[in-house]
């Protein structure tokens, strides 16, 4: 026969329950230490790899410098003061070619009064625009101002200048000199001298 008497003083408590709790809750504490490590391990890994392709695009950049301030060099050595005198030369010579002269007398022809003649013409073609000095010939005075009022409302003239004027006793005809900016009109023909 067996005797089952609880002879302590105090009664002696279960805790196989709270001992099987702690197990578990130590597995997920290793399993989430776990995780958290292996995901620090893929961030390092991945920071090395940006790492290394940041470098890699350093040296790329400063390949691609290198090769910028080598061309600049050269673009730099080929601008010479001989250069950038033959370029402009040869930007205006087309410029002169790239606009149509008969155009141009075909407007002034709209434009002169009956009693005023064109003596000379002078162009000045430069990079930024076409400067013209004229010499007329007119029977007065109105004819003159007529004409540069008839210059200056016209959009393809502009800084329209009477520059002198004297007469001719002998011919008595009014000489005068105009100078003026020509813009020429956008045209989609050929191009004349």
């Amino acid at each position: 026969m067996i005797i089952r008497n609880n002879v302590a003083s105090s009664p002696i408590k279960n805790y196989s329950l709270f001992l099987l709790g702690c197990a578990l809750l130590a597995v997920i504490v290793i399993l989430f230490t776990f995780f958290n490590l292996n995901g620090l391990k893929n961030a390092y890994a991945k920071n090395e790899q940006l790492e290394k392709a940041i470098d890699l695009q350093q040296s790329q950049l400063q390949k691609l410098q290198q090769k910028k301030n080598n061309l600049q060099r050269q673009i730099d050595g080929i601008k010479t003061p001989q250069f950038i005198s033959e370029t402009e030369f040869m930007n205006n010579a087309i410029k002169r070619r790239t606009f149509s002269w008969t155009a141009l007398f075909d407007h002034f022809e709209e434009m002169l009064p009956p009693n005023v003649k064109m003596i000379s013409i002078t162009p000045s073609v430069s990079e930024r625009n076409i400067a013209i000095n004229m010499e007329m010939a007119g029977q007065s005075l109105p004819d003159m101002l007529t004409l540069v009022r008839t210059l200056e409302r016209d959009a393809q003239f502009s800084d329209v200048t009477l520059k002198s004027e004297h007469s001719d006793t002998e011919t008595s005809l009014l000489y005068f000199t105009i100078s003026l900016i020509y813009k020429p009109a956008a045209q989609g023909g050929s191009n004349e001298l």
